[in-house]
């Protein structure tokens, strides 16, 4: 999963951000999971969220794992940002990039890297 924020104001201490990685708040236990981890960084006025989730034994359904971290990672990230920013902060393209396995087979995005 990956996720694209738009955000035009200061941006903040990046150790903010990174404090988002061990946030255990909500504990995503649709499926069990083996792995889980969100990634986030900044790069050309862009905030990039992306979500990598493990399963074993289970055969459908793991995307939505990745698909809630990445959501409740930039909802984080929004709230974060709204004090600083006088503009729209737009949160936009949640895309499922690579999932291997599942009842419906395997899936590459024409163009993710691997």
């Amino acid at each position: 999963m990956k996720l694209f924020i738009y955000f035009t104001g200061q941006f903040p201490d990046l150790s903010l951000l990174n404090s988002l990685q061990n946030e255990s708040d909500i504990e995503l236990k649709l499926v069990p999971l083996s792995h889980i981890s969100v990634d986030i960084g900044y790069r050309l006025g862009k905030i990039h969220i992306q979500s990598q989730v493990k399963a074993v034994g289970q055969s459908t359904g793991v995307e939505m794992e990745a698909l809630t971290a990445v959501s409740v990672a930039a909802l984080t990230v929004y709230d974060m940002l709204k004090p600083l920013q006088k503009g729209p902060i737009i949160i936009e393209k949640i895309e499922l990039l690579e999932k291997l396995g599942g009842s419906k087979g395997s899936y590459l995005k024409l163009g993710a890297s691997k």
